[in-house]
């Protein structure tokens, strides 16, 4: 995985450009093992989908998130 520090960099720099306060940050990885959900977490990412992605996945992320952003 990359440095904890540029994905926390990366995802402060897009919430800035955005406008934003909060922009999704999502973690679309190969990697699977215990634990790898929580660092993807800890540095910032808002939530993760491990690869083969399935649309069924994809769609439940985004619009958990996209629900999110429409009520605030």
């Amino acid at each position: 995985m990359q440095s904890i520090a540029t994905r926390h960099t990366a995802h402060e720099t897009l919430n800035h450009l955005a406008g934003r306060e909060m922009l999704g940050l999502f973690a679309m990885t190969a990697h699977a093992m215990q634990g790898d959900r929580e660092l993807c977490l800890a540095v910032g990412m808002n939530d993760y989908i491990t690869k083969p992605v399935s649309p069924q996945a994809l769609v439940e992320v985004l619009d958990k998130w996209l629900q999110k952003d429409s009520n605030e």
